[in-house]
């Protein structure tokens, strides 16, 4: 009996002491600040925060909650990046966000109290502006050619409504950017993109608008030979502002085996030139 009121004893005394210590506040819920937002780019972004007390309890989780609603939380299922449960800062990246969109965020910890939170940023995403575009005039244009393939035969006359043009290629950047890797073969971020098919191409185009909000496509055929040719200006040179090739565009003559950085001089004066891959 003794032993066992003794145990009773130790036990009370236990839980006693363990109240006693949640009463004088060395349990709790984390305590963690939002830091910054940084590197805000069209769809990503950046966000820093500081776990700074576990509230004596093992952290499960530690991170960034963001939303284009305000007071967001673990609740709400939009975003939740989780990082490594030690106190100290940490930082978290936040992907496929909308362009030119304002964004809700701040730092937030987990441990068997509860969930605490930093205070609340604001920040907005960017335009994507990476694609200059180029407005064409409308107008009518002899489409097609007597010498070539089958399928260009026979020249005729075609009309086209006003549109806007890519002004260069899509950057092996650019690519990256919307899609996150590169298939070119010979990498440079301003040289233009390779080795895509047209499927690789429509998913690029998908996710270009659902970051962007607008609506690029492909331009048909007869709008990309009106283009390349000089728009209202088309039957006035063989090419878009020459009848000599190696004037303004990249072709086995002059481009030495080798793509070359989008929107860059052409001549023939570097007819000769020679790369290695």
């Amino acid at each position: 009996m003794k032993l066992k009121n003794l145990i009773l004893l130790l036990l009370t005394q236990l839980m006693i002491f363990s109240c006693s210590k949640e009463e004088n506040g060395n349990y709790s819920k984390p305590v963690v600040s939002t830091s910054e937002v940084s590197e805000i780019t069209n769809t990503t972004a950046i966000c820093t925060g500081n776990l700074t007390s576990d509230g004596e309890y093992q952290i499960t989780g530690k991170g960034v909650v963001w939303h284009t609603s305000t007071s967001v939380t673990l609740e709400v299922k939009t975003g939740i990046t989780r990082e490594t449960n030690e106190v100290g800062e940490f930082a978290s990246t936040l992907t496929d966000l909308t362009t030119d969109t304002k964004y809700f965020v701040r730092a937030y910890a987990t441990n068997d109290l509860g969930t605490g939170y930093g205070e609340e940023i604001e920040f907005a995403t960017t335009v994507y502006k990476d694609i200059e575009m180029v407005s064409v005039e409308g107008g009518t244009f002899e489409m097609g050619s007597n010498d070539g393939y089958s399928d260009e035969e026979p020249i005729h006359s075609v009309t086209i409504s006003s549109f806007e043009i890519g002004k260069y290629e899509v950057t092996q950047e650019q690519w990256k950017k919307v899609m996150g890797s590169n298939p070119s073969h010979l990498k440079g971020d301003i040289l233009p993109v390779d080795r895509v098919s047209w499927d690789d191409v429509q998913t690029f185009i998908t996710k270009l608008n659902e970051q962007t909000g607008l609506e690029y496509r492909l331009p048909t055929e007869a709008e990309w030979e009106f283009a390349a040719r000089g728009g209202v200006l088309a039957n006035s040179t063989i090419y878009a502002g020459s009848n000599t090739i190696g004037d303004v565009a990249w072709s086995d003559d002059n481009s030495g085996n080798k793509p070359h950085a989008v929107g860059g001089e052409t001549s023939q004066r570097i007819r000769n030139l020679r790369y290695e891959w």
